[in-house]
């Protein structure tokens, strides 16, 4: 990997890059077709993103704009029936 970016896998998540100036892309892998819950927490522990994505069997892509965000530390929670994920984005 060139650079600052990184790829933060785990276990058929993987959220990148990570740090970020803009987007962050996230690649889910899921075993049947449900939604999955996306939260975005600052620093202080308030909710500043809620987003939902409806997934079909198989990888599943999103892409999240947070160029209107502040920079800093955030921490992204994926949820489903079947998964609860935490991942540390940093915002540069």
């Amino acid at each position: 990997m060139a650079g600052n970016t990184s790829v933060a896998s785990n276990e058929g998540l993987n959220v990148f890059p990570n740090p970020t100036s803009s987007t962050l892309n996230i690649e889910l892998m899921t075993e049947s077709a449900e939604p999955v819950s996306l939260s975005l927490t600052d620093f202080s522990g308030k909710v500043v993103l809620i987003n939902t994505l409806h997934t079909s069997q198989g990888l599943n892509s999103s892409v999240l704009d947070l160029s209107g965000y502040a920079k800093g530390v955030y921490m992204l929670q994926v949820r489903s029936a079947y998964l609860n994920k935490q991942v540390k984005v940093v915002l540069q």
